[in-house]
């Protein structure tokens, strides 16, 4: 953990770490990851972060290459009826099986050993080694993305039958934003390591 320690500055503030956000909402999301893979390997699927987590991208080794759609496209991206962050294409090169993915606009760029990409909430994409790779990925929470977030909170508890709880959360947390961006004007949120984050 040392070694992927501190967070970027411009990475801060970021929410998840506050003590008043409610630490089961995040029970599907990895704060931290680190993968490791080579030539030609993938991520098999296109999605979005959960919960509209800006996501940021540090190349650790060698070159990953990402595609990105832009985001008002998902009646081209074949989303997955479940799961609303997660296309069901599992192979961007198939015409016959996923034609309307080819009308998509999307962009291509190569991330170097030693850069960073930043993928702003929402936004669709893969990733592809193009070398021996070790990349570390980690997600945001803060003002920019805040109101998505509560909102996709509130419909993934109402996915799982939380009615009730969707409620809850959904008052809560459109209390606590204000809360939090005026604690954060103070320096709040700013914890530059990972605390409890889990790795994948």
């Amino acid at each position: 953990m040392a070694d992927v320690t501190p967070r970027f500055a411009c990475s801060l503030p970021n929410r998840h770490t506050s003590p008043f956000m409610p630490k089961s909402v995040f029970d599907l999301v990895n704060h931290l990851e680190i993968f490791f893979g080579g030539p030609g390997g993938e991520f098999p699927y296109l999605h979005y972060d959960m919960l509209r987590m800006h996501a940021w991208i540090a190349q650790v080794h060698g070159d990953k290459e990402f595609t990105l759609y832009e985001r008002g496209q998902e009646h081209l991206l074949y989303v997955h009826p479940e799961m609303p962050w997660m296309s069901r294409v599992d192979d961007l090169h198939d015409v016959e099986r996923w034609p309307l993915l080819h009308q998509a606009r999307r962009h291509r760029v190569v991330v170097h050993a030693g850069e960073a990409l930043f993928i702003p909430c929402g936004t669709w994409h893969t990733a592809r080694c193009l070398t021996m790779n070790i990349t570390v990925a980690f997600d945001q929470l803060e003002s920019s993305n805040w109101r998505e977030f509560a909102r996709d909170v509130v419909v993934e508890e109402r996915r799982k039958g939380h009615a009730a709880r969707a409620r809850w959360l959904g008052l809560y947390l459109g209390l606590l934003g204000p809360m939090l961006t005026l604690a954060e004007r103070c320096g709040a949120n700013r914890r530059a390591d990972w605390g409890v984050a889990r790795l994948h």
